[in-house]
């Protein structure tokens, strides 16, 4: 052997413990690499369910005009903010407004009909004060003719007609009484402003107010202007939205687990959530508040038939409801529809899974609809008043 091969020799000796000793390396770090995996798992990944499926959600408030007519003014475009009872869209009022002052008038007529009622029951009660001395007087004549025909001091004739007074003027009192009754039940424990036909008048005067008012469309809630289809000269139909409202202030996450996650999220837990929107930098904190009764396919317009032979198992999944911290949604506001990815902490399942039975109270309101009818009461007691007294003047 030659001076040459003797270093080749010691090479090829040489490489099977280098391999030997990268594989052990490698094989190393392996087992320490699944070690780690494996205590992150025991120790922390393990109390934790995520999912990408999950979007922002809210209410989408959608306004229509409660009346029809043409619009004749839109105050707010696209992305406006608008506060409860801003004005959003007016229209043409020329309509309502004849309605209401007919319905005025016919308020008026209504009010001096109720008070000549009233009129007619006084009338009658002196008529009959009248007939009552009548009557007296005619039985006084005829107790001084029953005492003279005796003695022949009157005729027989007279006698008779004397007692003939008599029952024509009880009849008549009979009567005045008679009519009396029928005209007092019209107004019987009532005054003018009370009567059931004065009531029935002003009500259609609400009616026509109310009416009024509605040709001015009012947000009922605070939020942002989208889907706005209000343009001014087209004519608004009850049936068709003029605009749509979101307010995102009050918006949460609808996350979609799979049912094989559902055993483990419990209602209380908490949630962290990162949106492409702002990345990592933003962690939005939440808390599962509810989770949805039943499949997202459960609730589809075609509901799957899974009796049919070529069923095939998919695994569904389930919406639960997430809330979020208003304090970060002022600083980072998010949009409907957006996704985010929702981590939900399970290591507290002390939580039910089913919301308790609650006092119904409400959870949203507004008051623009119930603001339509102020101020009309003032205009009915006005014209009331000023139809008791026709001589009245403003």
């Amino acid at each position: 052997m030659s001076d040459t091969d003797q270093p080749k020799l010691i090479e090829d000796k040489s490489t099977p413990k280098k391999r030997k000793w990268i594989l052990l390396v490698v094989i190393g770090c392996l087992l320490i690499l699944s070690l780690i995996i494996f205590l992150y798992w025991v120790l922390s990944a393990r109390f934790y369910i995520s999912t990408e499926d999950a979007y922002v959600n809210g209410n989408t408030v959608e306004v229509y005009p409660q009346i029809g007519g043409n619009i004749t003014t839109v105050n707010v475009q696209e992305t406006f903010h608008v506060k409860q009872g801003d004005v959003l869209v007016i229209l043409d009022p020329t309509e309502s407004l004849i309605a209401f002052e007919n319905s005025k008038s016919a308020l008026a007529n209504t009010v001096r009909e109720v008070v000549q009622k009233f009129d007619q029951v006084f009338k009658i009660k002196a008529h009959i004060q009248m007939l009552q001395s009548q009557l007296a007087q005619a039985e006084l004549n005829f107790q001084h003719r029953d005492a003279l025909v005796k003695i022949g001091g009157v005729t027989k004739e007279d006698f008779e007609n004397s007692g003939t007074n008599v029952l024509v003027a009880q009849a008549s009192l009979n009567e005045a009484m008679e009519d009396l009754r029928g005209s007092e039940a019209q107004i019987y424990n009532t005054t003018v402003a009370t009567h059931p036909l004065v009531k029935e008048a002003a009500d259609k005067v609400r009616s026509s107010w109310i009416n009024l008012q509605r040709t001015v469309v009012l947000a009922p809630i605070d939020g942002y202007i989208a889907k706005k289809s209000a343009q001014v000269g087209e004519s608004a139909d009850p049936s068709v939205a003029l605009l749509s409202i979101v307010p995102l202030k009050d918006i949460w996450v609808d996350a979609n687990f799979k049912e094989s996650q559902l055993s483990h999220i419990k209602l209380g837990q908490s949630v962290e959530m990162v949106t492409s929107l702002y990345g990592n930098r933003v962690k939005y904190k939440g808390s599962v508040v509810g989770i949805s009764p039943g499949t997202g396919s459960a609730f589809a317009i075609l509901p799957p038939q899974n009796a049919s032979g070529n069923w095939i198992k998919i695994v569904q999944r389930v919406p639960v409801r997430i809330s979020l911290d208003s304090n970060q949604l002022d600083k980072y506001p998010l949009r409907l529809g957006l996704s985010l990815k929702s981590i939900v902490d399970i290591r507290d399942e002390s939580g039910g899974t089913l919301l308790p039975m609650e006092a119904t109270q409400s959870l949203y309101q507004t008051s623009v609809f119930q603001d339509q009818i102020v101020g009309v009461d003032e205009i009915i007691s006005q014209v009331i008043q000023q139809n008791i007294n026709p001589n009245l003047s403003d």
